[in-house]
């Protein structure tokens, strides 16, 4: 979802997913994780919509970093709706200062 070469950052988009998605298997899981937090991305949730709309089954790790009320509540929506679709739901919570609990 984040592509990053040097200093240069840039966001994947909906439409670029779409592009993808339109290409890979649906036997094939869509993780919403890597290196950096997934919710990073501003279009993040648009994008989790449109591979559980496309029938993917998804793995979302996150710390949910910048997520707000509204946006948890979309999510939320997102992850009733679609819930047999959702593998894993991993989120890292801080148990202190610079530790992350796994939950």
């Amino acid at each position: 979802m984040i592509a990053v070469r040097g200093n240069d950052v840039r966001y994947k988009r909906p439409a670029f997913v779409g592009e993808i998605s339109s290409k890979v298997p649906h036997y094939v899981r869509i993780d919403f994780s890597g290196m950096a937090e997934p919710r990073a991305n501003p279009e993040a949730t648009a994008m989790l919509a449109h591979a559980l709309e496309q029938g993917f089954n998804i793995a979302i790790y996150t710390t949910l970093y910048g997520t707000d009320v509204e946006e948890a509540e979309r999510i939320t929506a997102l992850v009733t709706k679609y819930a047999k679709q959702i593998e894993v739901l991993c989120l890292h919570l801080p148990k202190s200062k610079r530790k992350y609990a796994r939950l």
